[in-house]
């Protein structure tokens, strides 16, 4: 295939958690002197794209999310507020850190390639993870998907990057972890697909979506199979 555009998913492709979840949850916990009553696997449960529309900002989301994750634990929901606060004051979902090599990866592919960036997720948060991995400068195009336009795997927001791109389909690829959201979306919207599992060597993953065409088990290979100089 000839190549114009690459396009990146965001989460679990390009960064990981600076800290680990649970730890997080836990002090957040801690620091509102509440009895923890989830885990970050819990809020990873209750978190979904109806939640993030609901949410009218970063803050909101944690406490929607929160008071969801207590209703699901079955226990009162009037301290999730507090505990909403304390995480988002010691970074909550924000806390992030480019992957090994991301950065260098997405410069290599600048140089050859026009590069955009679609992710699901509340706006307010995805941009202050955009922010925080300091990889705003190598897109042309940064399309946070919303519930009004559709979320991957709809392929509106990939289609929004093409326009915004002014690039066909064939001549772009999509570079993502999720088979569900990335894979599915990317080929219904024509455009070539990547797929990157996340910690799990591809051969044992067990996401369910459609067959990429191709797989690799690391950010890093992307160079090669792009064709990049190192």
């Amino acid at each position: 295939m000839t190549l114009r555009a690459v396009l990146f998913d965001l989460d679990s492709t390009l960064y990981v958690p600076r800290r680990s979840p649970d730890a997080m949850v836990a002090e957040a916990f801690d620091r509102a002197n509440v009895e923890p009553y989830c885990t970050a696997a819990d809020l990873g449960t209750v978190e979904s794209e109806s939640l993030a529309a609901a949410a009218n900002n970063e803050l909101n989301y944690y406490t929607l999310s929160f008071e969801a994750a207590a209703e699901l634990a079955g226990v009162p929901s009037e301290d999730a507020p507090a505990v909403a606060r304390a995480y988002y004051a010691i970074g909550g979902h924000s806390d992030v850190e480019c992957l090994p090599g991301a950065k260098d990866v997405l410069r290599h592919c600048n140089e050859t390639y026009t590069l955009g960036l679609i992710t699901n997720g509340l706006k307010e948060i995805q941009q202050k993870k955009v922010d925080t991995l300091g990889i705003r400068e190598w897109f042309e195009t940064l399309v946070f998907a919303t519930p009004e336009q559709g979320y991957k795997p709809d392929p509106a927001p990939f289609e929004q990057a093409l326009s915004d791109l002014d690039i066909a389909s064939n001549e772009t690829v999509h570079v993502g972890n999720s088979r569900v959201a990335d894979v599915a979306g990317a080929h219904a919207a024509g455009i070539h697909s990547i797929w990157i599992p996340y910690e799990t060597p591809h051969e044992e993953a067990t996401d369910n979506g459609p067959e990429p065409e191709q797989t690799l088990d690391t950010l890093h290979d992307l160079k090669a199979v792009l064709k990049m100089d190192s």
